[in-house]
């Protein structure tokens, strides 16, 4: 692992910014119909905090984040980020990105995917292969720059994506179930890798996923989403210590907000 002065070194001063949605809505528009994604959804994710958005399949989950992320525009209502516009974080690249496939081009090297944006603006090469290293170090990859994709597990893909999405240091990653597409024992792994990655970075996190054990572990905060049009049902405070461990899942607390959670999405 890299060293502190060096990381800090690596990755500059960015940590996460404040990002508060004010109701917001959305609505799509066919020719066959109109269809409301998004109803009203209004909750603020505190500079450098966790926040994990679950709800039922459907609901505007993903909606709500590619809003957040400036690729969609709210039919109403208001997303701030920093303070500014979700397009000035934009061109500020102060959003990072990171979906539930890992989609790395498979004829570049570990160390060139997780180069790639910051070869897209422009840096040197020495600058962008050192960054590069420093984040494949941070997410558990030294030793893997050379190899491709296709030579190492999907566990070990999502972790390069993480820190693609970590290349030009952004204050916010937003995140679309980025462990779905894996086996319940890594994806076990990757929320623990997750937890240890935050730590070190401080970035504001979106975080969609359907687990809701996954939540509770991973999060300051969870917005609990209604069925469509999505509303906040819930929005909720997770008090429980950090660092968060293995042995918290066992804690009478954690079970709590699991049981509270799940009633409110079955009913």
């Amino acid at each position: 692992m890299a060293s502190t002065e060096t990381g800090s070194a690596a990755r500059g001063a960015t940590q996460g910014d404040r990002v508060v949605l004010e109701g917001v809505a959305k609505t799509f528009r066919t020719a066959e119909r109109v269809t409301q994604a998004v109803a009203d959804v209004s909750f603020t994710a505190g500079a450098s905090e966790f926040i994990s958005l679950i709800g039922p399949s459907g609901c505007g989950k993903t909606t709500v984040m590619k809003m957040v992320g400036d690729l969609l525009a709210p039919t109403s209502g208001t997303i701030t980020i920093g303070g500014g516009t979700t397009e000035e974080a934009r061109r500020a690249r102060k959003l990072g990105f990171v979906f539930q496939e890992a989609t790395l081009l498979g004829w570049r090297s570990m160390l060139d995917n997780v180069a790639l944006p910051l070869e897209v603006l422009g840096e040197s090469k020495s600058a962008r292969h050192e960054r590069a290293r420093y984040l494949l170090d941070l997410v558990g990859l030294a030793g893997f720059e050379n190899h491709y994709p296709d030579q190492v597990s999907g566990g070990m893909q999502q972790r390069a994506s993480i820190a693609r999405a970590l290349s030009f240091s952004p204050s916010v990653l937003l995140m679309d179930e980025p462990f779905g597409a894996l086996d319940l024992i890594t994806r076990d792994r990757m929320c623990f890798e997750l937890l240890r990655i935050w730590e070190e970075e401080r970035k504001t996190v979106l975080f969609v996923t359907h687990s809701i054990t996954e939540a509770v572990l991973l999060s300051d905060k969870v917005a609990i989403f209604s069925n469509r049009p999505s509303r906040i049902r819930e929005y909720v405070e997770i008090d429980l210590p950090r660092p968060r461990t293995v042995e918290m899942r066992d804690d009478p607390r954690f079970h709590e907000y699991v049981r509270e959670f799940r009633a409110m999405l079955e009913d």
